[in-house]
């Protein structure tokens, strides 16, 4: 590993350490009381939806995980990767957030991995019916092919 990271489980308990989506300046593991980066001065009021948020994938990430199927693995896919660049920016891995939404991902592309659905056009979907009385009196001499009806 080039980085050294430490494992899940020994970083899955300490509390994350937000950073400003614009500068990357360390704002701390707790944003609920900060309005503005002190460094950039952007503004963070939109970063407390995205904790809440955030807040509820860690209580109910067991849930979600369990509830990965081949019905709603498309829809967590488009719902977790919007959400994986907005938790990037303002994470630095490795934290349990990105982590957990990674999994998510991951769990969500291995089931459709695993699954396929053809969809197929109206045109797409019409059955050839094979009639024996098209073919012409000159394709059965000499035919090798008298167990394959229709074989031109």
């Amino acid at each position: 590993c080039k980085h050294d990271w430490p494992l899940y489980r020994d970083f899955a308990r300490s509390p994350s350490k937000y950073h400003c989506p614009g500068c990357k300046a360390l704002l701390g593991s707790s944003i609920e009381k900060i309005k503005k980066c002190s460094k950039c001065k952007k503004d963070l009021k939109g970063m407390g939806k995205l904790v809440n948020h955030l807040k509820k994938i860690n209580i109910d990430y067991r849930k979600i995980m369990d509830e990965i199927s081949e019905e709603t693995a498309e829809k967590y896919i488009k719902t977790y990767s919007v959400l994986l660049s907005e938790i990037e920016k303002i994470f630095q891995p490795p934290c349990r957030e990105i982590t957990e939404v990674q999994q998510i991902l991951l769990q969500s592309c291995a089931v459709l991995g695993n699954h396929s659905v053809l969809r197929l056009t109206p045109q797409e979907s019409q059955i050839a019916v094979f009639n024996q009385d098209g073919m012409s009196s000159g394709d059965e001499e000499d035919s090798d092919d008298d167990d394959i009806p229709g074989l031109i």
